[in-house]
């Protein structure tokens, strides 16, 4: 370290004075001149003391510094040389892959033990009266078949007010239904003829059919237009309806020339 050293100069100091009072300063700067010197020895000497004080401090310090760092160097070691031994207990001779597999079984023993506690807290509560709350549920069961039952008998009798004047011989068409498990009422458009399905059936069954819509739209609209159908020579009969309009046969007869005659309304029945 640097030695501070500090110069001292007196400078002289100019007084005027008057005759009469010049013996007694005059004596007074002698001892003046007499105590400047050893002041400055003294403060001399003070700033050498704190110099080496502030060396002796950061000897110290350094010390100190040392001293730490070869204590974090010792607990660094201690801190590899404990996980080593740690492992070593583990582990024994074990290889990565046998190693690999304890923590999963360890993984697996923890999951365990928390179903485990899970599962003794379940059976350490109050147990639960299955009986009453099986027969709670069968109570909830027997209503909501009530229930339904009266839904399905409600919507078939709407069912029935509402196509009161849609009332057709064999055709049958539903526009609802109710879903049995839960009693859901669901838009639907079911067109049947005599119980089958409408693409079930066959060319002759479907003409009866449609001449049974075609007399339902009539009686709905007040028109009786007259009505055409087609394909006459798969149908022998049309007994299902009774006519209420002019009605245009269209037959195919083979070798046939074409021709228009007029007939009765009655409609030769099936054999």
């Amino acid at each position: 370290m640097r030695k501070n050293t500090k110069n001292i100069e007196l400078f002289p100091i100019v007084v005027n004075i008057s005759t009469t009072s010049k013996a007694p300063i005059c004596k007074g700067f002698a001892r003046l001149g007499s105590i400047l010197p050893a002041k400055a020895d003294d403060l001399v000497r003070y700033r050498s003391e704190i110099d080496a004080l502030n060396r002796k401090r950061e000897q110290l310090q350094a010390a100190a510094a040392q001293q730490n760092m070869q204590r974090q160097q010792t607990l660094e070691q201690l801190r590899a040389r404990i996980q080593n031994l740690t492992a070593s207990i583990e582990c024994g001779t074990l290889s990565p892959a046998d190693s690999e597999r304890l923590a999963e079984c360890k993984a697996f023993l923890e999951d365990c033990r928390v179903q485990l506690a899970a599962a003794q807290q379940v059976l350490s509560a109050a147990p639960e009266d299955f009986d009453e709350r099986i027969h709670k549920i069968e109570q909830e069961i027997t209503e909501k078949k009530i229930v339904m039952k009266d839904v399905i008998l409600y919507m078939s009798k709407r069912a029935e007010m509402t196509f009161s004047k849609l009332a057709l011989n064999r055709v049958k068409i539903s526009l609802y239904d109710v879903v049995k498990t839960t009693g859901e009422l669901k838009d639907v458009f079911r067109f049947t003829y005599n119980g089958r399905r409408y693409d079930r059936l066959s060319l002759s069954e479907k003409i009866r059919a449609g001449a049974e819509v075609s007399e339902l739209v009539k009686r709905l609209t007040g028109r009786n237009y007259p009505v055409f159908f087609d394909n006459m020579e798969s149908v022998d009969d049309l007994s299902n309806i009774r006519p209420t309009s002019q009605m245009i046969l269209a037959k195919c007869v083979r070798n046939a020339e074409l021709s228009v005659r007029a007939g009765s309304t009655a409609m030769p029945k099936a054999a």
